[in-house]
């Protein structure tokens, strides 16, 4: 299984799906889809991704 770049970056800060869903305001399973590149997510939610992850937006695109 391939770690996506969003997902390292979750797993450097710590975080469980879980954990970072519930600080995004959004579900597990949704930000699974996220991190697999499976939907769409505007510039504002990964500014978010990027806050919340410690971490330079370029990281989460």
């Amino acid at each position: 299984m391939k770690i996506t770049k969003r997902k390292l970056c979750r797993l450097q800060e710590g975080l469980s799906q879980d954990e970072a869903a519930k600080e995004l305001g959004i579900s597990q399973s949704y930000l699974s889809l996220i991190e697999l590149n499976r939907v769409p997510v505007d510039q504002e939610f990964l500014q978010c991704m990027a806050k919340l992850y410690n971490c330079n937006l370029q990281d989460v695109i």
